[in-house]
């Protein structure tokens, strides 16, 4: 009886809450980001609780601007990732704008090389860091 009553209020609730909502229709799905498979420790937790993603409309963004980076994957190798940077600084792109999609697509792929950006970015980009 007392759990009837709190789901109705609670329903009620948002329902009320939500009637402006309806006005506006969204143009896709929510993303719903896809998190490492749980695993279970032997006192009952549960992990990760929570999931880091790099924003959806970021990697759209600069995959549209360099598809080079947002194609070559994890497993790149700094000689890759240095050759895709250095034609992009041939290019004479705003390095500010060059920097950022360096980061997002070294956080995107989990690249973690030794001498951290220094060592896959051109000298141009050598102030850009992890």
């Amino acid at each position: 009886m007392i759990r009837t009553a709190v789901a109705c209020a609670v329903t009620a609730a948002i329902v009320v809450a939500g009637v402006g909502a309806y006005a506006v229709q969204a143009s896709s799905p929510p993303f719903v980001p896809a998190c490492p498979h749980p695993t279970y420790s032997a006192d009952g937790n549960l992990t990760p609780l929570f999931c880091k993603i790099a924003n959806p409309a970021a990697l759209k963004w600069y995959g549209k601007i360099y598809p080079d980076l947002a194609n070559i994957g994890p497993n790149a190798t700094p000689p890759q990732v240095y050759a895709i940077f250095e034609k992009i600084a041939a290019a004479h792109v705003a390095l500010g704008e060059a920097c950022q999609a360096y980061k997002l697509f070294a956080y995107r792929w989990g690249w973690h090389f030794v001498g951290g950006a220094a060592a896959v970015l051109p000298s141009s980009l050598s102030w850009c860091t992890n």
